[in-house]
């Protein structure tokens, strides 16, 4: 199900299962796990090219935020970040396209606001 259709939003989220190698809370191992599944499984990033150790624990944070339509969201996210260089083929049922952001383009984005629609990469 796609809540927020034609809209950037993070890259991926890490979404645990229910396995002691996932649910390990340990250095947040287990939800960098899961995050490692999930860039393979969405953004085809082949899982050699990321390990646990390359994804860093930020923070943990809530999000809630309505959809256009009757869904929405309603989370306690962890804030993971890579910074590798990786090969990426995306799942067309789960993305449309992908963009990279300098801080200053994310910076702009956000000064626009929530809701705001960031412009599809030309092509």
């Amino acid at each position: 199900m796609h809540f927020f259709p034609g809209y950037f939003t993070d890259s991926r989220c890490s979404h645990p299962l229910y396995n002691p190698a996932e649910l390990e809370e340990n250095d947040a191992i287990g939800v960098r796990r899961a995050a490692q599944r999930h860039l393979q499984a969405e953004l085809g990033i082949p899982g050699e090219q990321i390990s646990p150790e390359d994804i860093v624990f930020m923070t943990i944070y809530h999000h809630k935020a309505k959809s256009d339509r009757i869904w929405g969201q309603h989370d306690i996210c962890y804030l993971l970040l890579v910074r590798k260089n990786v090969t990426v083929n995306l799942d067309p049922s789960e993305k449309k396209s992908i963009l990279y952001l300098s801080q200053e383009e994310l910076r702009e984005l956000l000064e626009r606001g929530p809701g705001a629609k960031s412009k599809s990469p030309p092509g």
